[in-house]
């Protein structure tokens, strides 16, 4: 599958012409353009092969091992010890990444979906939070 930089078109085959130049006799130039625009400058799209369900499921993992290490580090500290740092902004942006994913302005995700997101601490709890965030997206 293609990608036309010219016109945005995608599409699944290069069309071929031969620009003969004048030219009685090969050697031919042949030329692969865009079918649509006919334009010669286009790229190849990368298949999805990894679906939201797949990426969610990876996120959620990876979010539990972030609260446990924030558990921890706290339990160690106090519970304002990692406020305001790097790991804080890197939870925060991974919270946006889930709910982006999970396709949020398509459905309506629960209220406290903060606190399930930031506060979940077993397995049975992650299950549950991929649950809500894949709850509207396909198998």
């Amino acid at each position: 599958m293609f990608r036309c930089l010219e016109c945005g078109v995608k599409f699944g085959e290069t069309l071929e012409l031969l620009e003969i130049h004048g030219l009685d006799m090969p050697p031919f130039e042949k030329r692969y353009v865009c079918p649509h625009c006919r334009g010669s400058s286009y790229q190849t799209l990368v298949k999805d092969e990894i679906s939201r369900r797949e990426v969610l499921d990876k996120l959620v993992n990876i979010m539990q091992a972030l609260n446990e290490f924030e558990y921890a580090v706290c339990d160690l500290f106090n519970d304002t010890a990692l406020d305001g740092s790097r790991f804080d902004v890197a939870r925060s942006d991974m919270f946006e990444l889930m709910i982006a994913v999970a396709g949020d302005d398509e459905f309506e995700l629960p209220k406290d979906i903060d606190a399930k997101i930031f506060d979940f601490k077993t397995e049975k709890d992650a299950q549950i939070l991929f649950n809500i965030l894949t709850k509207n997206i396909e198998e």
